[in-house]
């Protein structure tokens, strides 16, 4: 079933012999068990679980949060936009309704997510605008991860060719 849905395990599936793949087992030590419990759920019903114990929207976002970080790591598109839309959703809710550190938000998913993946390319887009709309001062240089500088610059010469 994971095979089904997720590039990586598809692609590690593919790389084993029929005698490997059945064997084939391996911890997963940098993951939370209850993100990968809510992934496996979405596994079987193709929606997301949220502990029902959770009162704060901010507790809410760090479920979505995790589980898009993972989705991104094993390469789970479906759940990716799921979890995404969800938890931009609700970010949306808590810059409007709270005193929400989307930067640091961004700076910690951007730390936890893969070169090249739809995370970092959203968040590099998202400071992009920022730094375009004239808001530059809400990103303080030293806080921004260096990787991810290099993709703001990157996207801004791709929208704006004609700055450089």
């Amino acid at each position: 079933m994971l095979a089904e849905y997720s590039i990586f395990f598809h692609e590690l599936h593919n790389h084993c012999n029929l005698d490997e793949a059945e064997d084939l087992k391996f911890d997963l030590i940098d993951t939370d068990p209850r993100t990968f419990n809510r992934f496996t759920i979405w596994l079987y019903y193709q929606g997301i679980y949220v502990d029902e114990d959770i009162s704060e929207p901010l507790d809410y976002y760090y479920q979505f949060q995790e589980l898009w970080a993972l989705a991104d790591k094993y390469r789970v598109p479906q759940l990716q936009r799921q979890a995404a839309d969800t938890a931009i959703a609700l970010l949306r809710t808590m810059v409007e309704h709270t005193d929400f550190d989307v930067l640091g938000y961004w700076h910690s998913v951007y730390h936890n997510s893969h070169v090249g993946s739809p995370q970092r390319r959203f968040i590099a887009g998202q400071c992009a605008c920022l730094m375009m709309s004239g808001q530059e001062n809400l990103l303080d240089p030293e806080m921004i991860h260096p990787a991810l500088r290099g993709d703001i610059v990157n996207v801004i010469h791709n929208l704006y060719p004609q700055l450089y």
